[in-house]
């Protein structure tokens, strides 16, 4: 009886180590996403950053070129749309550059305002 107590502690115990022989590669993936995750927080800090001034530089050769402009009310309801304030500049410039809108329309509205902001949008998107 003892005997066949101690034999199934010990397979018990060899079940044990196969289950943990399979999870050391997860250990080791969950530990490298853990250490990515700084990375990838720096590196989404940075591209705010870069898109915030990106997008104050648009929309200063907007509200430069807006007074001289001669735009459709359609036309200048989709300027404001997207290049309105500086959040809605952050966001045209994020989809634009995403895939979320495709750029050229962004593209088309700017080239009616002033083609300095244009050009910038074309070179963030390339």
């Amino acid at each position: 009886l003892l005997r066949t107590l101690r034999l199934l502690r010990f397979a018990r115990a060899l079940r044990v180590m196969r289950v943990l022989q399979f999870t050391a590669p997860l250990r080791r993936m969950a530990l490298s996403l853990m250490g990515s995750l700084a990375s990838l927080f720096w590196s989404l800090v940075m591209l705010a950053f870069v898109l915030s001034l990106l997008s104050l530089v648009i929309l200063q050769f907007v509200m430069t070129g807006l007074p001289s402009a001669v735009l459709e009310d359609e036309d200048q309801e989709k300027l404001m749309n997207s290049f309105g304030s500086v959040m809605r500049t952050v966001l045209s410039l994020y989809m634009a550059t995403s895939g979320g809108e495709n750029w050229v329309i962004y593209y088309d509205i700017l080239t009616q305002v002033t083609w300095e902001a244009a050009m910038l949008l074309v070179l963030v998107v390339a």
